[in-house]
């Protein structure tokens, strides 16, 4: 079995820092996107129900009660690529625009990568707070879900609130 190449040794004066190896996360063809996994995200998916035909305020409204039934969050919004809420509770228009920032870093890392980004993130905030958010690409274009909780939610539920935001958007008026 070949043995590994060596790390180059530190440099005195240098703090230790060691050159990037060539050939590592930049030249490296990029990952696969992430794969949402099935089961109990599969479950909680199905228990969005929304009503045929609806406007999107009453579809908007009806998954604001889905998210709250499976989070508890005390503030909740979900806005387009440019900040625009499209439906809020409670939220803070710092949330939003720090969304709307997310939302642009995640067009900016997609360009570099030349692959698709499926963008989440948690946030602490002060006194326990956490703000999590979430961008997906719909039928009607780029939107972000932002909403508060105590503590960070599991990825399966990520995958669950972005598959229920998708249908929401994309069913037509």
């Amino acid at each position: 079995m070949a043995r590994p190449p060596a790390s180059p040794a530190p440099v005195a004066g240098d703090g230790g820092f060691q050159p990037w190896p060539a050939g590592s996360l930049w030249s490296s063809p990029p990952p696969a996107p992430p794969v949402a996994p099935r089961g109990a995200m599969a479950g909680e998916a199905e228990g969005l129900r929304l009503p045929s035909g609806a406007p999107l305020q009453v579809r908007l409204k009806t998954y604001f009660a889905f998210i709250l039934e499976l989070t508890g969050c005390r503030r909740l919004f979900v806005a387009d690529a440019e900040g625009f809420v499209l439906m809020e509770k409670n939220s803070d228009p710092v949330m939003v625009a720090v969304a709307a920032s997310f939302v642009s870093l995640l067009d900016r890392l997609h360009s570099c990568l030349e692959s698709p980004i499926l963008g989440s993130v948690s946030i602490d905030l002060d006194r326990g707070q956490v703000l999590e958010l979430l961008q997906a690409d719909t039928a009607l274009g780029r939107y972000i879900l932002g909403f508060v909780v105590s503590q960070p939610v599991r990825r399966e539920l990520v995958h669950t609130l972005r598959e229920g935001l998708v249908r929401v958007m994309s069913e037509a008026d």
